[in-house]
């Protein structure tokens, strides 16, 4: 980092394509680094989530998303199924968080060409953004498609999605109005410190 008046420090975050990226340090007494910043791995993995009784997640329609049971062979090979765990890094100059916060990831299907994205709207809302590619980095006020993804306490094959916008909260199901058992919708719910809510339990499964 430059330390020289007649330079600005700054420090080297990334490439995406030809370009380099640096973050410039701000006059604030801790220099303005200290943010969280998350550079895409080149680790990820396809996958089938599912929740109770095997209910398998789906992008249903364009902006939906519902855990759907009993999927036939065919609808399990569809896109629309398979999910994306796409890992990121942080910049080792992030501030110290809680050994247990968890790996911080994206969830997304390809569609079309598209990337179809798990996102945390202002309402406390999950909701699908469409995008051309995911991003490279993932800066401190754009974090609404972060989670971080962490083992359930009491099992192996299950893991909690804690939503870096809003975190009270982790993603969870709740029944469809109307629909009796067959569908469940993808939802933010409240993370509890006190017990386990078996409703924000997510099996991570390869696709095979």
């Amino acid at each position: 980092m430059a330390t020289s008046p007649d330079y600005i420090p700054c420090f080297f975050t990334g490439t995406q394509e030809n370009d380099f990226y640096f973050q410039v340090a701000s006059d604030e007494p801790d220099g303005g680094i200290q943010t969280d910043c998350f550079h895409k791995s080149t680790t990820s993995s396809l996958n089938w989530l599912r929740v109770k009784d095997s209910h398998i997640l789906a992008l249903a329609g364009e902006d939906q998303l519902k855990f759907i049971e009993d999927l036939s062979q065919q609808d399990r090979v569809k896109p629309a199924c398979k999910f994306i765990v796409q890992l990121f890094n942080e910049n080792p100059d992030t501030p110290p968080h809680p050994e247990n916060r968890g790996r911080p990831v994206t969830l997304a299907a390809v569609v079309d060409n598209q990337y179809k994205v798990v996102s945390c709207g202002d309402k406390y809302d999950v909701k699908v953004e469409t995008m051309d590619k995911l991003p490279e980095i993932i800066n401190d006020d754009d974090r609404c498609t972060l989670f971080y993804m962490r083992s359930a306490c009491h099992s192996s094959d299950h893991f909690l999605f804690q939503s870096a916008a809003h975190n009270a909260y982790v993603l969870g199901f709740n029944q469809v109005p109307g629909e009796g058992d067959s569908k469940w919708k993808l939802v933010l719910r409240p993370l509890r410190s006190d017990e386990v809510d078996e409703g924000c339990l997510i099996d991570v499964a390869p696709c095979q």
